[in-house]
C-alpha cells in the first residue's frame, strides 16, 4: 500500500511523549509496514540498517517496537495497521465482486436481448456503450463524464436521488472524473455495508460530492478504532 489513512489528532495524542528522533523512527516503521504489507522483521540489525541507525540507537528501536507493536513468531505486528489493511482489502474484494457481477448481468442481457443491447457501466474508453435517453454527447470527455455520473446516480439510494442537475453540475465543476470509479465503488459499498445509509441517513448526492464523503470512514469516524497506545498507531 503506497497510500493510507492517517489520523493526525489521534497520532499526536498517543505519541506526544516521543522525541523528534523517536517520531522519525516510529513513522518510518509504520510506512515500512504499509509498504510491504507484512509484519516487521525480527532482525533488528536489518531494520537498523534500513533506518541508518547507529549501534547506540538500537535500544531506541527496540523500545518503540515493544511499545507500539506486538511480537509474534514471524515478526512484529501492529494492530491498527492490520485493521486498516484488512478494511482496504475487503473493500477491494467487494469492488471486484461488484464488477464481475455487472459484467455477468451484461452478458445475460445481451444474450437475452441481442448483442446491440445498450448496458449501463463505467466508462472504459471510446467503445463504452451509450446510456439510453441520455443527453447528446459532444466529445469523449463529455461521454466519460456522463457515463460515470449516471453510474454514480443509479448506485445512489433511490429515495435520496434529488437535484440531479445540481449534482451533475457539481461533478463537472469539481472535475470528479478521475475519482469517478472510487466514488462509485464507495457509494455501492455504503449502500450495502454502512449502517447509517441502511437506515436512510445518507447525505444528499450534492452534499456527498461537495464534502468528499468517499474519503470518510464507513459508518462515521467515531466508529473507527483510534487506539494509538499498545498495539495502535
Amino acid at each position: 500500500m503506497n497510500v493510507y489513512h492517517f489520523h493526525i489528532g489521534d497520532y499526536r495524542r498517543k505519541t506526544a511523549h516521543l522525541s523528534h528522533e523517536e517520531h522519525y523512527v516510529y513513522r518510518w516503521l509504520i510506512d515500512e509496514y504499509f509498504l510491504t504489507e507484512t509484519p516487521l522483521s525480527t532482525n533488528l540489525h536489518m531494520l537498523s540498517r534500513k533506518l541508518g541507525l547507529t549501534s547506540d540507537q538500537k535500544p531506541l528501536l527496540q523500545q518503540l517496537l515493544e511499545e507500539f507493536f506486538v511480537l509474534e513468531g514471524d515478526g512484529w505486528y501492529h494492530k491498527h495497521v492490520e485493521q486498516v489493511m484488512a478494511r482496504v482489502h475487503a473493500k477491494s474484494a467487494q469492488s471486484k465482486a461488484a464488477i464481475n457481477k455487472r459484467w455477468e448481468m451484461e452478458r445475460e442481457l445481451r444474450k437475452a436481448n441481442g448483442k446491440d443491447t445498450p448496458v449501463l457501466r463505467p466508462y472504459y474508453g471510446k467503445n463504452t456503450d451509450v446510456i439510453p435517453n441520455q443527453e447528446p454527447i459532444t466529445n469523449n470527455q463529455d461521454k466519460k463524464t456522463q457515463c460515470l455520473f449516471d453510474t454514480f446516480w443509479l448506485a445512489y439510494p433511490k429515495d435520496r436521488r434529488r437535484d440531479k442537475k445540481k449534482a451533475l453540475a457539481t461533478w463537472k465543476r469539481r472535475h470528479l472524473d478521475k475519482q469517478g470509479e472510487q466514488i462509485i465503488a464507495d457509494v455501492k459499498n455504503r449502500v450495502e455495508n454502512d449502517d447509517q445509509w441502511k437506515r436512510g441517513f445518507s447525505p444528499m448526492p450534492t452534499t456527498y460530492l461537495n464534502g468528499d464523503r468517499w474519503e470518510d470512514e464507513l459508518g462515521g469516524e467515531d466508529n473507527e478504532p483510534s487506539d494509538f497506545g499498545k498495539g495502535g498507531i
